[in-house]
């Protein structure tokens, strides 16, 4: 068998501890490969950990697999029937897994259109968080902590070293500043400094709008000829 490479839907899963794989690759040594991986796509959907023990052991990738015959959103329900519903992850990873999922499934250039009559219709977000056991918004959160904050925050919820909101959070923090956040999690990342929130957590942006309206109601009643003090008690109300 050739060289084999690893789907991107299986690199999704958490792989196992380095105990763990110790333990797999031992038995493997001793009994062989019980269960067959499975392909698809040419690719390992799912048995990585049992690929890579059996080929540190022999050295090649003859051993035995099967095929997936299904669509990319039955490899999806194949790998987290397999790996997300039956091991006992983290929401973080869980909210990962299934974010990057929708994100692999939706149409791009070269993939058909999803009213082409080609391409699967996808569950309802909805009914897909509720069997993950998540929300909706958690799932969205974890989607956008890795838009924005690219592989470290990926690897980061895959392995469930962080939070969903602390990954978004760690995420929109300076680039320069987001390793020590993620590297230590008693690193508090609200009060690393972020141009877009406030030491408070609160988008300045929002702040500045209600400030600018604040300030000009005052020039609106001084103009009107009120009196100073009641111009000074409307600044007052600037945050």
């Amino acid at each position: 068998m050739k060289a084999l490479s690893f789907h991107p839907i299986a690199e999704l899963v958490p792989s196992m501890s380095s105990d763990q794989f110790s333990e797999l690759r031992r038995d493997i040594r001793e009994h062989g490969v019980r269960v067959p991986i499975v392909l698809f796509e040419g690719m390992v959907l799912d048995g990585r950990n049992r690929a890579t023990a059996w080929y540190d052991i022999h050295g090649n990738w003859d051993l035995p697999s099967t095929t997936f015959d299904g669509t990319p959103q039955d490899a999806v329900d194949f790998v987290r029937s397999h790996n997300i519903t039956r091991r006992h992850l983290k929401p973080a990873q869980k909210a990962y897994f299934e974010s990057q999922a929708r994100a692999y499934l939706k149409p791009s250039k070269g993939r058909p259109k999803r009213n082409s009559g080609n391409f699967p219709s996808f569950p309802s977000q909805g009914k897909v968080a509720k069997a993950a056991g998540l929300d909706v918004k958690t799932i969205a959160k974890a989607g956008k902590a890795v838009k924005l904050g690219g592989d470290k925050i990926a690897t980061a919820l895959r392995n469930g070293h962080v939070s969903v909101d602390r990954a978004l959070a760690i995420a929109k923090m300076p680039e320069r500043k987001r390793d020590a956040a993620l590297e230590d999690r008693n690193v508090p990342v609200k009060t690393i400094r972020n141009p877009k929130y406030d030491e408070h957590g609160r988008r300045v942006s929002i702040w500045a709008e209600y400030n600018r309206g604040v300030e000009a109601a005052a020039r609106l009643v001084s103009r009107r000829g009120h009196g100073s003090e009641i111009v000074a008690e409307i600044r007052a109300l600037k945050r």
